[in-house]
């Protein structure tokens, strides 16, 4: 299986999926990577698409566009980026089983399913996808408690994980949890807030990726560089189950 980049700059780029010469409809995970001046910094795409062209996950950042019966999709940003650097660092597109949604804890062969989840910032689920008619989550969270915003996220074993992509992990702050910087009282980790500089925005680091799970660091974005504080994240997890 082949999967050729075309014509990668600020607003997007073309993949082409081929197999033995011939064109093929397939689905991916996929990220790319620029730099942004307004905030200035680095920001990374990505997302899981359908061979139909669908977006699975990552659909607030980008579309697609396909014509069917043909290996050709054209990612469209949502909000371009100021530069890119295509010859270097060019988007990563990678073929994976067609994403369904079945019941999750019962494999039913080499396929990929999707799971959610709510985060506080103390490491604790608020909601998110549960073990078939199980009110037990999917996932667990443990919360470093000597590190600012440092959290290990670890499928359950009854999900049977073989692989987990970086591009089919999509995480971010969920502002709405974070109280006014107002309320903080001077013990509490809110106070934190600011400490680098007037806050640009927020963001989460993903780090040590494979099929257990992953770790997550989210930041406030400032002036001076990245804050990493408890916060808390919604996050949505494309991953492939093993063949029972």
């Amino acid at each position: 299986m082949n999967v050729n980049i075309i014509g990668f700059n600020t607003n997007g780029f073309t993949y082409v999926i081929s197999q033995g010469g011939q064109q093929v409809e397939r689905a991916v995970s996929l990220s790319a990577f620029g730099i942004d001046f307004n905030p200035f910094g680095p920001r990374m795409i990505s997302g899981t698409v359908r061979s139909d062209g669908t977006v699975v996950t990552g659909g607030e950042n980008f579309s697609v566009s396909h014509e069917a019966c043909t290996g050709i999709y054209t990612v469209t940003f949502k909000r371009a980026f100021t530069i890119v650097d295509a010859e270097n660092q060019p988007p990563e597109v990678t073929v994976i089983p067609e994403p369904i949604n079945v019941g999750v804890g019962a494999p039913v062969g080499n396929v990929s399913d999707i799971i959610t989840g709510l985060v506080d910032a103390q490491g604790r689920i608020l909601d998110g996808t549960t073990l078939g008619t199980s009110d037990e989550y999917a996932f667990t969270i443990v919360k470093n408690p000597s590190v600012n915003g440092y959290y290990r996220m670890r499928f359950r074993p009854e999900l049977n994980v073989e692989l987990l992509l970086e591009g089919g992990v999509q995480i971010e702050v969920f502002e709405d949890l974070i109280p006014p910087q107002e309320s903080c009282c001077c013990s509490c980790t809110c106070c934190e807030s600011g400490a680098n500089g007037d806050i640009l925005g927020y963001g989460v680091d993903l780090i040590n990726v494979d099929k257990t799970g992953f770790i997550y660091r989210p930041y406030e974005e400032t002036i001076l560089g990245k804050n990493y504080r408890d916060l808390p994240v919604n996050f949505s997890v494309l991953f492939i189950r093993k063949e029972s």
